[in-house]
């Protein structure tokens, strides 16, 4: 869990701890410490865990790009923030929830939708699944504790089902990394240009 403080962690973990499946939230530091205060009524230290319902969070220490890298590969469904950690997300291939950095009269609503429009056009994978991504990644950036919770059982009803979302997920990365690299777009502009 990588977040700002306006996400609506209380009642993501509220849907997952009534959840049928045994959770552990790995968080990191920052902005994510800020809401979890309010929804554990206490900050958590490196090292401490603490358990609510079916969730049980683990804060974290400060990781390298390395370690951040690994922790996001390793998890089967991971929350970022910004958008480093968003690209990070990507490369790692497994389900994710993105954060958009929240700006003024909530623009950040046009870039996420932005977004999930161009995955939805870009990958013949996420057809079936594109619905649940954005209703998920639209209560969360909307800070809509009511929609969360729902949008939250019906993403992970599909994520429960051994690696039914990781394909959708993995099938995205591979249409991006299947674009020709920025360098050469920019190399062959440059030499369009010169001729």
């Amino acid at each position: 869990l990588f977040c700002y403080p306006s996400a609506p962690v209380e009642p993501w973990f509220e849907a997952i701890a009534e959840g049928p499946t045994p959770t552990l939230v790995c968080i990191a530091g920052g902005s994510a410490q800020a809401a979890l205060r309010v929804t554990l009524g206490r900050e958590l230290v490196v090292g401490d865990r603490c358990s609510l319902g079916n969730v049980e969070c683990v804060r974290l220490p400060m990781l390298d790009q390395i370690g951040y890298d690994q922790l996001l590969w390793s998890c089967a469904f991971n929350a970022v923030r910004g958008e480093d950690s968003w690209l990070r997300a990507h490369w790692a291939g497994v389900p994710f929830i993105w954060q958009a950095y929240p700006q003024a009269q909530s623009l950040q609503m046009e870039k996420l939708d932005a977004f999930l429009a161009r995955m939805r056009a870009s990958s013949e994978w996420l057809a079936d699944d594109h619905t649940r991504i954005a209703a998920l990644m639209r209560a969360w950036n909307r800070a809509d504790g009511n929609a969360i919770g729902r949008a939250w059982q019906d993403f992970d009803t599909r994520l429960r089902a051994r690696d039914a979302m990781r394909e959708p997920y993995a099938g995205w990365v591979a249409s991006l990394a299947s674009q020709t690299p920025l360098t050469e777009r920019l190399t062959r502009y440059c030499l369009d240009r010169l001729e």
